[in-house]
């Protein structure tokens, strides 16, 4: 596995666990960052053991170049002195000497691409770890709102758990309120029905009364008149201006007409009495 992809897996993987941890999840969060820390870390030396190797060959390179050239010098020398083996000697190691700067160039070159591939991925990584970090931040910022959001929603809950206890034994009094209230308002009605009835009772007697004073009033009237009518029937029979049966006529015809006209009293008054109860 490559070091991008193990940093790339971290990443993704370490968000999405370290919140369900059972451990403390913004401590979690910051050794996954230190982790993330430490594999840029090892990146950045990796690319100075490269680098460093890198120096290296080309060094030695260029010392052999030196000594390609001092070689060179040696074989042009003794062809100066006709001594044509030496300068093929001296040409000899030349040639070997170039292979080996042709090769040690070709494996900087090499050393020099895999640093720059990974200077890239160093960048890679350098922005997941500022990504990272950003999101730890923000991830812990949650976590911490949500822990005081539940510590908060948790002491409103035992707040509410006892204010409902209160407001149960209040709800319990008005309850109580509410049904002494009640009796005592049927009470009343009951009270004041009765004394309606009571009142009522003794306007008709009173009313009743009235009437039978009138009509006792009436029938004593009644009764007045009808003896001075009477005693001045018996005064004029006695004088002789009419004949016995003639006054005893007059008198049952006035019986007849004071005792219709007090029927017609009694019915006027019934009457009366009626219409007042309605």
């Amino acid at each position: 596995m490559g070091l991008l992809e193990r940093a790339s897996r971290v990443v993704r993987g370490w968000l999405n666990r370290i919140i369900s941890a059972a451990e403390d999840p913004a401590q979690q969060l910051d050794l996954a960052y230190e982790d993330l820390r430490d594999q840029l870390d090892d990146v950045n030396q990796k690319l100075v053991d490269l680098k460093t190797e890198r120096k290296r060959l080309e060094n030695q390179a260029d010392r052999i170049q030196d000594e390609v050239e001092e070689h060179n010098r040696q074989a042009r020398q003794a062809m100066k002195k006709d001594r044509e083996d030496l300068a093929r000697e001296a040409l000899q190691r030349k040639k070997s000497k170039l292979q080996q700067v042709e090769e040690l160039r070709q494996q900087a070159e090499e050393i020099s691409k895999t640093e720059e591939e990974l200077k890239s991925k160093r960048d890679e990584l350098r922005d997941k770890v500022r990504e990272f970090k950003r999101e730890k931040e923000m991830k812990k910022a949650q976590y911490a709102a949500a822990e005081a959001e539940a510590e908060v929603a948790e002491t409103l809950n035992d707040e509410i758990g006892d204010t409902a206890s209160a407001q149960g034994a209040i709800n319990e009094i008005e309850d109580e309120i509410d049904e002494l209230e009640a009796r005592a308002g049927a009470l009343d009605e009951m009270n004041t029905q009765g004394e309606e009835d009571i009142e009522k009772q003794l306007d008709e007697l009173s009313k009743e009364s009235t009437v039978d004073d009138e009509l006792q009033k009436l029938r004593k009237e009644v009764g007045v008149e009808k003896e001075e009518e009477v005693e001045t029937e018996v005064e004029t029979s006695t004088t002789g201006d009419d004949s016995g049966s003639g006054v005893a006529d007059d008198l049952s015809d006035l019986e007849s007409e004071l005792e219709d006209d007090l029927n017609d009293t009694e019915t006027e008054l019934e009457e009366d009495e009626d219409t007042s109860q309605e």
